[in-house]
């Protein structure tokens, strides 16, 4: 019986899969020419949801401990709830074969959670739902009073932004200065050597020593 429903299910999601494919168009084309495959948005909405869940509660986690370190971390439930909201949409948005999303947008809040935030009742209702008695102390020691104000830790943040760039611009360049010095050495061992000779020397004499010296003998008697 398990057999069977997991092959219905299985089936349905070739099915529609494959009327995705010959219905929707594709959003882009790849670098190599190919276009995009639209059955695969199903699955490509519940990566970007998943990768959305994970990056919002590290987050989050990050933030509540810097502006109150180690009673800031109940701010991971905010964190969760931003992650499930924007699972939630992702699935959705899978289940319709919408477009699929950039790169790097699971870092952003998307709707459901921008909606969410937009009215304090709801901001309040929905971090609660997520954090039950750490409401209060979210609310009061990461939101209200914190230890270090949003301003210093948005600094603090920039200023880790700042290194992270100049850190993988640096190994760009180090990157291609490697990259040109195994050039060039491969370029040096392929050139074929000159002849240690050189165009103008003379040829070696490869006669055995006995008629050298005769033959120098007999110059000298020559004179």
């Amino acid at each position: 019986m398990r057999t069977a429903k997991m092959s219905l299910v299985a089936m349905v999601m070739v099915l529609a899969c494959g009327t995705a494919f010959g219905v929707v168009e594709a959003a882009y084309t790849g670098p190599y020419g190919n276009p995009e495959e639209p059955g695969l948005r199903p699955y490509k909405w519940f990566h970007h949801g998943g990768k959305s869940l994970v990056f919002h509660v590290v987050e989050r986690l990050k933030h509540g401990n810097l502006k109150t370190p180690i009673i800031g971390t109940v701010e991971v439930g905010r964190g969760t709830r931003r992650g499930v909201f924007a699972l939630g949409e992702s699935l959705y948005k899978g289940s319709v074969f919408a477009p699929p999303p950039g790169a790097y947008a699971y870092r952003e809040l998307g709707a459901v959670n921008t909606a969410a935030e937009e009215e304090w009742r709801t901001l309040n209702l929905s971090d609660f739902a997520f954090t039950w008695a750490a409401f209060p102390v979210m609310k009061v020691c990461v939101d209200h009073y914190p230890l270090v104000p949003e301003e210093k830790v948005q600094e603090h943040l920039e200023r880790a932004r700042e290194i992270r760039e100049a850190r993988r611009e640096a190994f760009r360049q180090r990157r291609e200065t490697t990259k040109e010095r195994l050039t060039r050495r491969h370029a040096q061992e392929e050139t074929p050597p000159l002849d240690e000779k050189g165009p103008s020397a003379e040829p070696m004499d490869t006669a055995p020593v006995e008629e050298r010296q005769l033959r120098g003998n007999l110059l000298r008697l020559a004179k």
